[in-house]
């Protein structure tokens, strides 16, 4: 009966020496992780050890030695590395606030944010875009404020391709702009992840933020206009426009659009004009039939002021009379249309170079 007590004391006493923290810290100093590993996990299993902060501020020195490791070796004993680091060194703070080993449990876990970049970095090379994200998201928690793995914890969500990830993303760049992003496509992205998830007037917001950042990209002006028009705001649509033609009066897209908006907001004759003055800009020749603007207020399509004939007989029959002549518009500008003509491929050809 001796013997067999004295053997399961015995026993209890390799156990208790099992889970010593020691020998993961000659394991650790010795750079042999996998070996670390198996220790320190041994020694947080243990009731008496797993009340230190000691024993869990090593637990984040081994983890966080895995997390980065270099050789790429031991960072397969344990994919999710940095998040258990980080929890290990929150875990010392906690245990024994005010410690040698929680303190120092702090500052790891502030170095430990550039180590979750770096290891973002080396998952988002590698398009291991879930992977990186995690790694990212923790670098934000370590640096709520950190540009860089806000702005790459974006494009991870993104590169999934996930729409119910979309709104991680568009959290992320919102840190971008309230740290004045100097990059104009930060904002278009945001822009887009908005409209995709339906959050228009947020996506106005952005937008309108973005154009008072960036005034002169017109990509930025362009997603502002479109929002507009999407949500029937033609007083700001028209400001944006105008807005535009000041910066490229020649651009006929502008001045067509304009007209457009004049047309459904009833100013017919302030329609005519900005749908007449483009054709100067354009070589009717290259003309595609999509760019012919059919006036809907006055059933008229409109010309160019040079060159600009008839050149097949049965195209010519749907001309008729002027019911009301609009002003400032000539009759060679004008050919007034049937109701139910529309441009087609066959009025394309009766362009005169």
């Amino acid at each position: 009966m001796k013997k067999v007590l004295f053997f399961i004391a015995g026993s209890l006493v390799i156990g208790n020496a099992t889970a010593q923290i020691g020998p993961a810290i000659t394991s650790f100093s010795s750079g042999k992780l996998d070996q670390a590993k198996t220790q320190i996990d041994n020694a947080v299993s243990n009731d008496k050890q797993n009340t230190k902060s000691k024993t869990w501020f090593y637990r984040g020195e081994v983890y966080r030695g895995i997390a980065s490791d270099p050789t790429g070796v031991y960072a397969k004993l344990d994919t999710n590395a940095l998040q258990v680091a980080y929890e290990s060194y929150r875990k010392a703070q906690e245990l024994e606030p005010g410690s040698t080993f929680a303190k120092q449990a702090a500052e790891k876990q502030t170095e430990l944010s550039g180590v979750a970049i770096n290891k973002g970095a080396e998952k988002f090379s590698a398009n291991d875009y879930p992977a990186a994200a995690r790694a990212f998201e923790l670098a934000r928690q370590l640096n709520p404020k950190d540009t860089v793995a806000a702005l790459y914890s974006a494009y991870a969500y993104i590169n999934m391709q996930q729409k119910e990830l979309y709104p991680k993303a568009i959290d992320a760049l919102q840190v971008m702009i309230d740290n004045k992003t100097t990059n104009p496509a930060n904002y278009a992205t945001m822009i887009d992840l908005l409209q995709a998830t339906e959050n228009t007037d947020r996506a106005i917001s952005v937008a309108n933020k973005a154009v008072e950042a960036f005034p002169d990209n017109k990509d930025l002006r362009d997603k502002q206009f479109n929002l507009y028009v999407a949500t029937n705001r033609t007083d700001e649509a028209k400001a944006n426009l105008l807005e535009a033609v000041k910066r490229e009066p020649n651009n006929a897209v502008y001045l067509k659009n304009l007209g457009i908006l004049y047309d459904q907001s009833g100013e017919k004759a302030k329609a005519i004009e900005f749908y007449e003055e483009p054709w100067p800009l354009i070589r009717p020749a290259t003309m595609p039939t999509s760019t012919l603007v059919y006036c809907i207020t006055t059933k008229a399509l409109i010309f160019p002021r040079k060159s600009a004939t008839w050149t097949s007989s049965s195209t010519r029959k749907t001309e008729s009379v002027w019911k009301e002549k609009p002003k400032n518009i000539s009759r060679k500008h004008c050919l007034t249309l049937k109701e139910t003509t529309r441009p087609t491929p066959k009025m394309a050809t009766c362009w005169s170079r």
